[in-house]
């Protein structure tokens, strides 16, 4: 990164807002050092929990998964209806929120100079599966690199991985 721009864009991407005080510390200590080095640089954060990044860390933060509304949920349509109900659900109503997200994700990552995943050890699937911490990866890692923003993953702790489709 050049130092003489007049600021430097730096995202965060990780397990940020839930109160984990190990994120929450690495979060903040990343920070810190690039404070040091490039004063000029601004920070946004792709997290969990955007409202406690935000307060706790003072910078502007998103959410790193789509959100979608609690009748959505899953665990309401999992003893409802066909298997034809629940397929409809996802190709009308999740995929279509999925890719406003993605259209989201591009307008915050665009003009960044570098995406940085601090730890928090999101490259696993023992808790989650396949679609979500190892997706997310995927999505923001192809929206840095279509945007041309350089991805730096610091310090990361991997695995389990189980799901081939996680590999």
């Amino acid at each position: 990164m050049n130092q003489n721009k007049q600021s430097n864009k730096i995202l965060f991407f990780g397990v940020f807002g839930n109160q984990n005080l190990g994120n929450e510390c690495t979060l903040q200590a990343t920070m810190y050092n690039i404070h040091k080095a490039l004063p000029n640089a601004t920070f946004t954060c792709l997290c969990t929990v955007p409202k406690d990044t935000e307060l706790r860390h003072g910078i502007p933060a998103f959410a790193a998964h789509g959100e979608y509304p609690a009748w959505l949920d899953s665990q309401l349509w999992s003893r409802r209806g066909s298997r034809l109900v629940k397929l409809l659900r996802k190709i009308l109503f999740r995929i279509p929120l999925e890719l406003i997200h993605w259209g989201k994700g591009f307008k915050i990552v665009k003009g960044s100079n570098m995406l940085i995943v601090p730890g928090t050890q999101v490259v696993s699937d023992y808790l989650t599966g396949p679609f979500s911490w190892p997706y997310d990866i995927f999505k923001w890692a192809l929206i840095a690199e279509l945007c041309r923003t350089r991805l730096l993953f610091l310090n990361i702790g991997v695995g389990p991985i189980y799901h081939p489709l996680s590999r």
